[in-house]
């Protein structure tokens, strides 16, 4: 196991002071400007630790230099937690934490704040797309976080007025319920007992975010660069370089808006985005409308790019090609797929005795069948939908939405099961993932004190070969839930290679997400980038560890 891609994208951001792509640095930290003002909130697909949170002052959907940032917390939140009740704004600007902490730009009433990238938590997996809110920051209070969801992403490219057209539109849904968390299952929380209104906004947020987010992946691939200047076409557009949006899902998102409220031959009144998403003609219309968005944010940069006296592009390598004729119809029907499968996914009512276990299981399911139509790979989400649709029961009792509820579910291995064509509900390794109770600083079970190649000593080694990587969890110990930790080693690759022993050793946090995932958080001159690490097993059975860096997931075997 080595580090790669990703501390090479450490390494440009540090140039780079923490661009568009990469994440928040110290300069970022505290209150920032004496008149700037906290703003709060939770983000929301499932809860969304570590995701970049911005604000997007001039509307261009991406992280500009002069815009303030921060990271959700564990938990989703960024600036004030109230489970903890930490106020992050409060801290002093050395404290880490303090990085958690939003600062509302001087001289706005109303900003945009998006938050993209992180990690779903209701997965573990890498959260794709943007999550947006409006805030008005003169109502706003520190002490009372704004949920930050699909719907509110939706309402973000609203007027005031068209926000009420939408309410009228969408059958169960209004100003307060578009709001709430629907992952909260708390007594006392505005869902309490309306299990009917959860579902309701439940599968119109998903039916929102994941078709976005698909149209988005699906389309971004048109584009390629390289090509005006005899380069060869790298393919993909978004989240490439400084300059450029984050993700394209905003745009879908306002192609959405368009879609609902622009009356036209297919939309005479407007019309209510479940309704729109029923009618292949009118995601047809959809899809054509995102793509004229996303091809002018191409423009756009196109048009940025330096030119010569004659208006000539001095390396048009540099531009995006346009792309031609895009055929729709293939990714309109994975639309058509997907929309139904939601339905599919909350056919049943929801189980008042299990809640959250109930709405989890539904929600993993609905992100592994959106993460194969995004990845263009229609027979693993055939697979996935027979496997929910049809109801098998496995040897243990239970049907694949029954085995998703637990803590267990490796959802990274059964994504590459599906992908593979070797999913069985009977051998899913729900059960499969070994927690991390007593592999941090214990002698316990596991691979604690009987490998050293493991997680002995308190040092987890991430090299292979003779190109071992130590990483001390400073002072854990076997009930520890967080702590810091030190990365002391020269490593080598071909993507990235740097001395970082002695004085010159990184250095960061670490955090248990749940029983069976870590997040470290690797800080290298001072921009911090996340790293999920959860325990699954390969495919002998043996324990192994998935390690997930933003840009792929490796899976180290620490007795091979």
């Amino acid at each position: 196991m080595k580090f790669r891609k990703n501390l090479l994208t450490i390494s440009i951001c540090s140039t780079l002071l923490a661009i568009s792509a990469c994440s928040v640095t110290e300069q970022d930290a505290g209150l920032g400007a004496s008149d700037a003002k906290p703003v709060s909130g939770l983000a929301i697909d499932g809860y969304l630790a570590r995701a970049v949170v911005y604000a997007d002052t001039n509307e261009n959907n991406k992280l500009d230099v002069w815009e303030k940032r921060a990271l959700t917390d564990g938990e989703g939140y960024f600036s004030y937690n109230p489970n903890s009740v930490i106020n992050y704004c409060d801290l002093p600007s050395d404290d880490a934490k303090s990085i958690h902490c939003l600062n509302a730009p001087a001289g706005y009433d109303e900003v945009t704040i998006r938050m993209t990238r992180g990690y779903d938590l209701t997965t573990v997996e890498p959260f794709t797309g943007t999550i947006s809110m409006k805030v008005d920051v003169n109502s706003a209070v520190i002490s009372s976080p704004m949920v930050a969801s699909p719907l509110t992403g939706l309402l973000s490219e609203m007027t005031d007025e068209e926000k009420t057209t939408f309410y009228s539109l969408e059958t169960g849904v209004d100003e307060t319920l578009a709001a709430s968390d629907f992952l909260n299952f708390a007594a006392g929380n505005a869902l309490e007992g309306a299990d009917a209104d959860r579902a309701t906004l439940i599968k119109l947020a998903m039916k929102t975010h994941k078709v976005a987010d698909v149209i988005a992946g699906l389309l971004d691939s048109e584009f390629d660069q390289g090509t005006l200047g005899g380069g060869t076409a790298s393919g993909g557009f978004f989240n490439v370089e400084e300059g450029i949006p984050v993700d394209a899902s905003v745009y879908v998102y306002r192609a959405m808006v368009a879609a609902i409220l622009d009356a036209d031959s297919l939309n005479p009144v407007p019309t209510s985005l479940s309704a729109i998403l029923a009618d292949n003609a009118k995601v047809t219309s959809l899809v054509d409308s995102a793509l004229t968005f996303m091809k002018g944010a191409v423009t756009d940069f196109n048009n940025r790019l330096p030119k010569d006296d004659n208006d000539n592009l001095i390396n048009p390598s540099d531009a995006y090609l346009l792309p031609g004729t895009v055929s729709t119809a293939t990714i309109v029907s994975m639309i058509n797929d997907l929309v139904d499968f939601i339905d599919t996914a909350f056919t049943s009512a929801l189980d008042a005795t299990d809640l959250s276990g109930d709405v989890t299981a539904r929600l993993r399911a609905i992100s592994i069948y959106a993460s194969m139509l995004r990845e263009d790979n229609i027979g693993a989400a055939a697979r996935v939908e027979i496997a929910v649709a049809d109801n098998t029961t496995a040897s243990n009792g239970k049907t694949l939405l029954e085995n998703l509820r637990s803590a267990k579910a490796d959802i990274a291995l059964l994504k590459q099961k599906f992908r593979d064509d070797t999913f069985i509900v009977e051998n899913s390794n729900f059960d499969g993932r070994q927690s991390f109770t007593d592999l941090i600083g214990g002698s316990g079970t596991g691979l604690t004190g009987s490998n050293s190649e493991g997680f002995a000593g308190n040092t987890l080694n991430l090299g292979d070969n003779g190109d071992s990587v130590g990483v001390v969890f400073d002072g854990a110990t076997s009930d520890a839930t967080s702590g810091t930790m030190t990365i002391d080693a020269a490593l080598a690759d071909g993507d990235f290679e740097g001395d970082f022993s002695g004085d010159s050793a990184l250095t960061g946090t670490w955090e248990q997400l749940d029983e069976y995932t870590m997040l470290m958080n690797i800080e290298v001159a001072g921009v911090i980038e996340p790293v999920i690490i959860k325990p699954t097993v390969d495919d002998n059975g043996d324990p192994a560890y998935y390690f997930d860096m933003g840009d792929g997931q490796e899976v180290w075997n620490p007795g091979s």
